[in-house]
């Protein structure tokens, strides 16, 4: 499990280096990512059949809305990187923005989802 984990990084930051589309890529990575994610939660959390659908329906949710904000933080940080050389204060400035705000909405996700 450690070794796919670590591989999967691996091609995620090669991915970002090289890709051609970048989204798309990204979206597959994701995707590789939130099923070995999903197996593991499944490992341990057991749960009745009552219980099962609505946890599964709901965990569904929230990983289509964090996939959905850890691309947007993913585009933020390579705008970024492909701006960094010639960046203005009033650019950063407004990358800082987005990048809080962006946290901002991952926190409110988490806490919407929490209980």
């Amino acid at each position: 499990m450690k070794k796919f984990a670590l591989i999967l990084v691996g091609i995620i930051f090669y991915t970002l280096g090289h890709a051609q589309s970048d989204n798309e890529e990204i979206q597959i990575m994701q995707s590789l990512f939130g099923m070995e994610k999903k197996a593991l939660v499944s490992e341990f959390i057991q749960l009745d059949m009552v219980q099962h659908d609505a946890f599964w329906s709901l965990y569904d949710q929230y990983e289509a809305e964090r996939k959905a904000l850890g691309l947007n933080r993913i585009n933020l940080i390579m705008e970024y990187a492909e701006n960094y050389d010639g960046m203005t204060d009033e650019q950063a400035s407004k990358f800082m923005s987005q990048l809080i705000s962006q946290r901002k909405s991952h926190d409110k996700l988490m806490d919407t989802y929490y209980s």
